[in-house]
């Protein structure tokens, strides 16, 4: 594994490991990087590849996972994954 992957990895571990953010923003970083299988893999992969009319009746079921995604792609998520040194 290189450095920058090790780098990589321990940012990772420090922010699921952080008490600032959500149960399902966390989870959203671990499907991006790999983390997650079966079932939790393959609804982010669905969530991730809904058009707005399918994500509004996915968010019935599924709230939290919507409001991760919506503050990755609108939000500050992004940004604040950034700071914390994890590369998105």
């Amino acid at each position: 594994m290189t450095e920058e992957a090790v780098e990589t990895m321990r940012a990772v571990a420090e922010a699921l490991a952080s008490g600032q953010w959500t149960a399902s923003e966390k989870e959203l970083v671990k499907w991006q990087f790999g983390l997650l299988g079966g079932f939790r893999s393959a609804l982010w992969d669905a969530l991730a590849r809904a058009d707005d009319s399918n994500l509004e009746r996915m968010a019935r079921a599924f709230p939290d996972e919507v409001a991760a995604l919506s503050a990755w792609r609108t939000g500050d998520l992004a940004r604040r994954m950034r700071v914390a040194g994890v590369p998105v």
